[in-house]
């Protein structure tokens, strides 16, 4: 009796098991494969569905220095950092020249990896560029004037300015790798922008910074409004064509859908290193000015936290990160430059960068271990510091 009850019962998870996989076949596929990624990461097969940026038609190259800048010894201790966590790339620029550009045996300058929530900071960008062309009128208008299904309630009502800032009071999301996590559920989901536009408003915006993916995803269904044209199209004519950059790739939520504006373009080091250049130099890019100078310094000014301006992460030595958790942004010691702001993703992707010290740094890698392991040693603060203190 006992024996037949457990056949029964082994019976009807399987059949509930092959149920959800074929009510769900493309979340439980991407679900699966999220413990395969391997090398990169870019060529897992979570990203199913992409839709390429196209190279610059003026690829624009950084110089390489003669002589570096950086002390030969600080440079070494910045690739042994790297190696120690399994580090893919890792690129420093000084003063608008390479110092360094390294990579693992297994990659390239040609290879794409996937920036995770770096590619948040581009959103930034893309609403700055928005509101200079009047197609935003400003950061302080109702989001429900330009993405009518948020009118619906009081959502409509919140500021552009909070979605930049994290600050809307949606409904966090669960936490950890559940199947049946809200997170996992809402990342993988076979349509983003409605799996986004139903999460709800549990608190006033523009009270608590709260660090939410479906406020990028947000943004990014404002600016697929306004500029009315395929994400690809549009990121290559704002930022990926005049700052020179290669071929890239955006992960779309199912065949011929939409984009994930919150994270994972997939792109070359040596790109978000021209990026990095652009923001250092104030929104100029070998003479070409991308966006303004004035919108820089907005983004990367501290709002609720002063650890956080729009979609862009801040050096700050007055407080514990927010966010320090085991995400990668503890530090063994303070920031040796009192102005560095950073792109951050998942596994301590970063584009760091100093403009009082002409720096800009871009790593990317696991923080420790197979993709996507992250350890809690990661030191926030090391590569900077370490350049810093290598100047001559």
């Amino acid at each position: 009796m006992i024996k037949k009850l457990t056949l029964l019962v082994s019976a009807l998870v399987l059949m509930a098991v092959a149920y959800m996989y074929i009510a769900e076949p493309r979340y439980w596929s991407r679900y699966l494969n999220t413990f395969r990624s391997s090398g990169t990461g870019a060529d897992s097969p979570v990203f199913d569905s992409r839709m390429e940026v196209f190279p610059s038609v003026r690829p624009y190259e950084i110089p390489t220095a003669v002589v570096p800048s950086i002390e030969p010894d600080a440079l070494e201790a910045m690739v042994e950092y790297a190696q120690a966590f399994d580090s893919f790339a890792l690129v420093v620029v000084h003063n608008g020249e390479i110092q360094l550009e390294w990579y693992r045996e297994d990659y390239s300058r040609e290879s794409l990896t996937r920036s995770e929530s770096m590619h948040k900071s581009l959103q930034a960008l893309l609403v700055g560029v928005a509101v200079e062309a009047a197609l935003i009128g400003s950061i302080d208008d109702r989001i429900g004037d330009y993405i009518d299904e948020l009118n619906a309630d009081a959502r409509g009502d919140t500021r552009i300015r909070d979605y930049l800032q994290m600050s809307t009071g949606l409904e966090p999301f669960g936490s950890g790798i559940s199947p049946f996590g809200d997170a996992l559920r809402w990342l993988y989901a076979s349509d983003i922008n409605a799996a986004t536009l139903a999460i709800p408003q549990v608190a006033p915006p523009g009270a608590t910074f709260d660090y939410h993916d479906a406020n990028t995803q947000t943004l990014g269904i404002l600016l697929n409004r306004v500029y009315d044209r395929p994400y690809a199209d549009y990121l290559y004519d704002v930022i990926w064509n005049p700052v020179g950059a290669g071929l890239a790739e955006v992960w779309l939520d199912s065949d011929g859908g939409v984009a994930h504006h919150n994270c994972c373009l997939l792109a070359r080091a040596i790109d978000w290193a021209n990026v990095g250049q652009m923001m250092l130099q104030g929104g100029q890019f070998n003479g070409t000015r991308v966006v303004s100078e004035e919108w820089i310094a907005q983004q990367t000014r501290p709002n609720l936290t002063p650890h956080y301006g729009f979609q862009t992460w801040l050096a700050s030595n007055e407080a514990a990160n927010p966010r320090q958790d085991g995400g990668g942004y503890e530090r063994s010691e303070g920031w040796l430059a009192d102005d560095v702001f950073y792109f951050s993703g998942y596994g301590a992707q970063r584009v760091y960068v100093s403009r009082q010290k002409g720096l800009v740094i871009v790593r990317l890698g696991p923080a420790a271990g197979h993709f996507p392991k992250i350890a809690e040693e990661w030191d926030n603060t090391f590569l900077v510091n370490t350049a810093v203190r290598g100047l001559r």
